[in-house]
């Protein structure tokens, strides 16, 4: 039963801040907003910008800050490529900081005894 009610919350939040997101980006056309669709997102950017702003909430709660590396790869070479499609860079951001934090906390959590040495 929670599972369901959080998902349904969750997609309905980021719905409406879609709608009003888009709806505000059409009257002031000055206005850049993450909520706003960009047809050239780079997602590796955008990744390693919501890297850096984990490492800084860490340094804000005196926490160590780990390491946090990104790359991409393209399935189709072997190589590194940048990561460009249409989406919404808000949403990215969002589901990636949500994933890294929680990966932060459950390694330090694992290696706390290795850090108090």
């Amino acid at each position: 039963f929670v599972d369901n009610f959080l998902d349904q919350f969750l997609l309905n939040r980021i719905g409406s801040n879609v709608l009003l997101n888009q709806y505000l980006a059409s009257i002031d056309k000055s206005r850049r907003n993450p909520g706003t669709v960009d047809p050239e997102c780079d997602v590796t950017e955008l990744c390693k910008e919501t890297a850096e702003e984990v490492r800084r909430i860490c340094r804000y709660y005196q926490m160590p800050v780990p390491n946090i590396g990104v790359e991409t790869h393209d399935v189709t070479t072997d190589e590194h490529a940048d990561l460009k499609f249409a989406f919404i860079p808000g949403i990215i951001s969002y589901i990636v900081q949500e994933i890294l934090k929680n990966s932060v906390r459950a390694t330090l959590e694992l290696y706390s005894s290795d850090l108090d040495r």
